[in-house]
């Protein structure tokens, strides 16, 4: 198997469970081999609320922490953050070409487009919006209106789950802007910021909810596989 890379820490617990769905993943072989497991190398980093600071600076900083896991011997690595995106070109440039980083954001976009939605709702980060944004309509796709204050309340409900907020009502405020996509014209929720999947599940809601964790996941384990 090849040995993939997770660069997280953004925030700490969603990249802890991107690992844990990447085993989910792999129980359905190790139940024959309990080899089966896949490699993977983690980079946790002490920058939980990186979308709020997109400086210079902060890509330099994730490209090195990137190159770390390449010189470790990942193949393909992943970002466990959503905003750490907007320094996508710093950490690719810090990567050899032959190492994989993946773009979730385009592989989350290009799997609800595969799934047949075109109107598509979402709620990510104030930062990584206009990255989803591009994506969502370089896959002629159409992005559902979100008001500046929902915007606002999104950023708020994130660091509220970096502080270790998962009240009822936190989780109601998110399922109550999902909601609100839905009622707007979207065929689906994106969940743009790996911290809300934590609070907010498809379990929760009639509508297809996706989680970019969970794609994330799923990219790394079939590269994995080789």
């Amino acid at each position: 198997m090849k040995t993939i890379g997770i660069l997280g820490g953004m925030g700490p617990e969603a990249s802890a469970d991107v690992y844990l769905r990447i085993i989910q993943r792999s129980y359905r072989y190790a139940a024959q081999n309990m080899e089966a497991y896949p490699h993977i190398l983690i980079n946790n980093l002490p920058t939980p609320n990186i979308f709020q600071r997109p400086s210079r600076e902060t890509g330099r900083y994730l490209g090195e922490q990137a190159h770390i896991l390449e010189v470790a011997g990942a193949k393909a690595i992943g970002v466990a953050c959503n905003s750490a995106h907007f320094f996508w070109p710093e950490m690719r440039a810090a990567l050899s070409p032959e190492i994989w980083l993946v773009d979730m954001i385009d592989e989350v976009v290009l799997k609800v487009q595969q799934d047949g939605h075109n109107q598509i709702g979402l709620l990510s980060s104030s930062m990584s919006r206009p990255l989803y944004a591009s994506a969502i309509t370089d896959h002629a796709c159409q992005i559902t209106t979100l008001h500046p204050f929902e915007q606002e309340a999104v950023d708020r409900i994130i660091s509220g789950i970096l502080a270790g907020d998962r009240t009822p009502q936190l989780k109601a405020e998110l399922q109550d802007l999902a909601d609100n996509q839905v009622g707007r014209g979207a065929g689906c929720v994106i969940l743009g910021c790996t911290d809300l999947p934590i609070i907010l599940t498809q379990s929760d809601v009639s509508y297809p909810l996706y989680a970019s964790n969970d794609v994330l996941a799923e990219v790394l384990f079939r590269f994995s596989l080789g």
